[in-house]
């Protein structure tokens, strides 16, 4: 019977570039025989790193191909979102609600500053506070941007 060729840790780990600690986990995980008086199997040792780094090159290939299309589909569905959006006239609501507070601010301003007795004044800014104005708002429906995952409608 002839002897298997042997290959010393160290000179493994210059072969492949990887340290004798990853080669006892190589070993571990079944890609090839583990060491004996820190000498491997050479071409089981060689063949089995061949396999380690071709399986590394195709998870990391496939990932990045998933990512790209991950990044695709994203894109996609932005760009429909705002097609919907414009073909709605939709806004995000934090941009009415900031508009709808500049309004009231300069609103309460001008009464504050009419010519009005103070009874009246007070009545008309009681009439504007936000308990009353739920009713101007009643039954309009408001899209926050939350939607189906399947592409369907956003509302």
């Amino acid at each position: 019977m002839s002897e298997i060729p042997k290959i010393s840790g160290e000179e493994l780990s210059r072969l492949t570039g990887l340290s004798d600690a990853m080669h006892r986990k190589l070993a571990r995980l079944g890609y090839f025989p583990p060491p004996i008086e820190g000498q491997y199997q050479q071409t089981s040792a060689i063949v089995g790193t061949f396999k380690y780094y071709r399986e590394i090159g195709a998870k990391k290939n496939g990932t990045l191909e998933s990512e790209k299309v991950r990044k695709v589909r994203a894109e996609a569905d932005l760009v429909t979102a705002k097609a919907r959006a414009m073909e709605r006239k939709h806004v995000p609501v934090d941009a009415v609600m900031l508009v709808w507070e500049k309004v009231m601010l300069n609103l309460r301003a001008k009464i504050m500053s009419s010519g009005l007795a103070e009874k009246d004044r007070r009545g008309i800014l009681d009439e504007l506070q936000p308990a009353n104005l739920d009713e101007y708002f009643a039954g309009v429906v408001i899209d926050e941007g939350e939607g189906k995952d399947d592409g369907e409608n956003i509302e």
